[in-house]
């Protein structure tokens, strides 16, 4: 009976044996497909996070190309309106030169005149044209 006893033992110790050998092999079976899934997943993470930054960085030179060209823009708006009120800021002073040329002979004519000695003779005007005695006027002709 004790060697039945002993081969029963060692028969449990073998099943045992087995059974855990069985159990570990099916835990690391599973554990093998859950960390392939994890790894898996992991990796298509890093893939769409390489898309998206790939499509960021896309986003990025879009927007810097549309901003170069927007200073671009606006510099030429400003250097054309600059050039514009330049040429139209020497227009005005050859103009108001010309008008301004123009009024001072008109003005040293007034002038002359306002200074002249000259008095109404009837529908006429008279001048005195010189030093001489005091009331001799001439008439001026009339065009």
């Amino acid at each position: 009976m004790e060697n039945v006893q002993k081969k029963l033992d060692a028969s449990l110790r073998e099943q045992r044996k087995e059974i855990v050998e069985q159990v570990c092999g099916d835990i690391k079976k599973s554990t093998e497909a859950v960390v392939a899934k994890y790894v898996a997943d992991m990796e298509n993470a890093r893939d769409k996070m390489i898309s998206q930054t790939g499509e960021f960085n896309r986003y990025l030179d879009d927007v810097n190309k549309k901003n170069k060209q927007l200073v671009f823009r606006c510099w030429l708006a400003v250097s054309v309106s600059l050039l514009l009120l330049l040429a139209g800021g020497i227009w005005i002073s050859t103009h108001y030169a010309k008008v301004i040329q123009q009024n001072k002979i008109n003005a040293e004519l007034m002038k002359s005149i306002n200074e002249a000695d000259w008095i109404k003779c009837g529908d006429d005007i008279c001048a005195r044209l010189g030093k001489g005695k005091v009331g001799e006027y001439r008439v001026i002709r009339k065009r």
